[in-house]
């Protein structure tokens, strides 16, 4: 027990924390999720996916978030520097529309609930562990522009040699405005 520790952020239920590490001659182990220790903490999250994003310096991915089933996601960074934006898209919260951002290096993790968007600048080559409670759904809109005036997202673009540095894949560029999607948002405590 007592393996993380929690850091709560301005926007309600994003937890930040250090994925427990232990290392010696023969190398290493890191842990960055456990359900004993979660619950503990008084934190209900049970993934049923899991997977990795390998992203060259410079990938941008847009705010994205499930409108229908929307998901609990973990991100962990297992190698590289990323900084991730959380914007809170949950309209009854006090911090509706609001956004933080993270640097997030080795070892760092990053629970963002249900109803958040997640916005991502890769600073490094960068490999990340992303779990999830809830099965990917492509049925609504699942995210909007990275670039999106509403929002006012402030990525750090000097850090990677500016804007004409952005690596963008069709799927990001393509994305609707988050006036676009704002319709679809619940109103009913979540997304």
């Amino acid at each position: 027990m007592g393996q993380f520790t929690f850091e709560k952020t301005t926007i309600e239920g994003v937890l930040l924390f250090r994925a427990f590490g232990s290392f010696d001659e023969r190398g290493g182990l890191v842990k960055d999720y456990s359900r004993y220790e979660f619950t503990a903490c008084g934190i209900r999250f049970e993934p049923t996916e899991s997977y990795f994003l390998k992203r060259r310096k410079g990938t941008i991915s847009a705010n994205r978030m499930q409108v229908k089933n929307p998901q609990i996601r973990l991100f962990s960074v297992l190698e590289g520097t990323v900084f991730n934006a959380i914007t809170d898209l949950r309209p009854d919260s006090p911090t509706y529309k609001r956004w933080e951002g993270f640097r997030l290096s080795v070892g760092m993790c990053l629970l963002v609930p249900k109803g958040c968007s997640n916005g991502s600048l890769y600073v490094r080559d960068s490999l990340v562990s992303v779990k999830s409670e809830g099965i990917y759904d492509p049925s609504a809109p699942n995210g909007f522009l990275w670039n999106d005036k509403t929002i006012g997202i402030q990525y750090p673009i000097d850090e990677i040699g500016g804007i004409e540095r952005l690596i963008i894949s069709q799927k990001d560029g393509d994305l609707p405005a988050f006036e676009d999607i704002e319709p679809y948002l619940d109103t009913s405590g979540g997304l």
